[in-house]
């Protein structure tokens, strides 16, 4: 799996190398590694047990291109120190006005080491370049569960030293029938999740490590009693990542 990755990641370079030079643009590039001590993706706990989720992503102008993985390191999945989850994801960001943004984009999530089936996403997004930068991305699955997932975010970064700032952000998901259907077996559009994060990205030369720490919750009493993942509704977790730029 490891290989495959490096195929991937070397197959991208090449592309956006080709890419930077048709039009004259210079590639930008990023790496990161988190240690979490738990996986939950939209309220859905994946694992109870620490993940190291490691992304590479390329820019070019206003593409973006970015692979992401998640392996775990018990066997809490039958497959601890094997990725069970690898997705690429494809995305366009501008500006339409000095205020306004959007973007839209895909994801390919894959699955390798389990029985579980690839699927696809594709979403599109705005946001406003104003105080607590709102945000609102709606996600359609176009595979087996056709599904609409919206989430809806806020944010706010503080200065504390010229190398050290702490970051806050909220998000509330929505999921309708379909989507609500297909991962949790409950027949009903509703609230999905709400996930509060704080987190203090500490600047090391090109490198910066950020500690952080998050909690989640279920907002729907019927997603709370459904036992698609776990029984417990609340989930309180930290992590660290260490990432750098190039």
């Amino acid at each position: 799996m490891l290989k495959k990755m490096m195929v991937v990641v070397a197959a991208m370079i090449i592309s956006f190398a080709s890419v930077s030079n048709a039009f004259e643009a210079d590639i930008a590039g990023d790496a990161t590694v988190n240690y979490m001590g738990k996986y939950v993706w939209r309220g859905q706990l994946l694992n109870d047990d620490p993940v190291v989720q490691p992304s590479v992503g390329f820019q070019v102008g206003k593409l973006y291109l970015n692979v992401w993985g998640n392996m775990d390191t018990t066997q809490y999945n039958d497959n601890g120190g094997e990725f069970n989850e690898v997705d690429f994801t494809v995305d366009y960001s501008d500006k339409i006005t000095d205020l306004l943004g959007y973007s839209v984009g895909a994801i390919r999530y894959e699955f390798p080491n389990t029985d579980l089936d690839a699927t696809t996403e594709i979403y599109a997004g705005l946001n406003l370049d104003t105080f607590l930068t709102p945000s609102v991305k709606v996600y359609y699955d176009i595979d087996d569960i056709e599904g609409t997932y919206v989430s809806f975010g806020i944010g706010h970064s503080i200065a504390i030293t010229e190398t050290i700032a702490l970051d806050m952000g909220a998000s509330m998901g929505w999921g309708n029938e379909n989507y609500n259907e297909g991962y949790w077996g409950v027949d009903n559009s509703s609230a999905q999740d709400l996930t509060l994060t704080m987190a203090l990205p500490i600047a090391m030369g090109s490198w910066t490590l950020t500690p952080s720490v998050n909690y989640v919750t279920l907002l729907d009493s019927d997603l709370k009693e459904s036992d698609a993942y776990a029984t417990e509704s609340d989930y309180f977790y930290a992590g660290i990542g260490l990432s750098t730029t190039f």
